[in-house]
């Protein structure tokens, strides 16, 4: 069943035939399958794919039984170029087998500049180091995996070891950096909404408004529907409309109805904007975008039957 699948869905039943078949039969349906790996002819091109087939369901079931070396010797066999994938991919497995210092030996294979794959490998050291209760380790790797990926799921996690006490500490610390070198536009504000810093969210579209992106539509959205909730109606407006302009943009008619609905979602903001800042007014904006955009006809037929309704 598994040799003649040619979609690949039947992978699934080595995947969870743990569930199902004992020890004795996993071990050796393991065997059958690296026999089968190397009683292939390797020179034949299509043939290689078929080895490796195998050698995959060996490593499935090698993780199954928790059996790190073996799984090692079918990764290392199917993928004989040593990469960074594959060494993390082998400390996973005896970590999971209860072996911390050989998961820690395979990750140490891994050269810095070659991690391609760090955020797996910084989480892997996490387990490795609360294992083996290095905590010294474990705080240096929980710093860095919050310095690269600024949300409230690693600020808990480094706090968990560096002491709820340091809260507000790293939070301010944060901010300022944030501040300092913005970087991941959603990202840096999902962080200062998450910590309850709206006031410096707001600062923060205000001063890198040239960064928007509103090809990111389920990003931008999500924040512009946080904004508005907050009350923070030009902040929303300013993300709203860089939403809108992407669509002109794009100028897809299959997609102008977005455009369409965040056109009315403006109207309906602009009375609430009680100081614009420096924005431009929505009456202004407005005349703006339909000189710029004067011929999508498809587009403006769609508002005026919009605003029918």
């Amino acid at each position: 069943l598994y040799e003649e699948d040619e979609y690949g869905v039947r992978e699934e039943l080595v995947d969870h035939a743990f569930q199902f078949l004992p020890e004795e039969t996993l071990r050796s349906l393991a065997q059958r399958f690296w026999e089968n790996a190397e009683n292939i002819d390797k020179t034949v091109k299509d043939n290689q794919y078929d080895a490796r087939h195998s050698l995959f369901a060996v490593e499935s079931l090698a993780r199954q039984l928790h059996d790190a070396p073996l799984f090692e010797r079918a990764a290392l066999a199917t993928w004989p170029d040593l990469s960074s994938k594959t060494c993390l991919d082998i400390a996973e497995v005896y970590l999971e087998a209860q072996e911390p210092e050989k998961a820690l030996d395979w990750i140490k294979k891994v050269p810095p500049e070659m991690a391609l794959e760090d955020y797996k490998r910084d989480k892997l050291l996490l387990d490795i180091y609360r294992k083996t209760n290095n905590q010294e380790k474990l705080a240096e790797v929980a710093q860095r995996i919050f310095r690269q990926h600024k949300d409230v799921d690693n600020l808990e996690e480094l706090l968990s070891i560096i002491g709820e006490d340091q809260r507000e500490k790293v939070i301010a610390e944060t901010s300022q950096e944030i501040m300092a070198n913005p970087s991941s536009f959603y990202y840096d504000i999902s962080f200062l909404l998450d910590t309850n810093q709206v006031d410096l969210a707001q600062k923060y579209v205000l001063e890198n408004e040239d960064t928007l992106n509103g090809d990111q539509y389920g990003l931008m959205l999500t924040l512009a529907q946080r904004f508005e909730k907050e009350n923070r109606f030009l902040v929303s407006t300013i993300i709203y409309r860089e939403l809108l302009e992407s669509i002109l943009r794009r100028a897809q008619s299959k997609y102008y109805k977005y455009g369409v609905r965040y056109l009315k979602k403006l109207e309906k903001l602009a009375p609430q904007v009680s100081d614009w800042q420096g924005v431009l007014p929505h009456e202004l904006y407005f005349k703006k975008i339909a000189e710029t955009h004067a011929r999508k006809k498809s587009f403006w037929d769609k508002y005026e039957r919009e605003g029918q309704k």
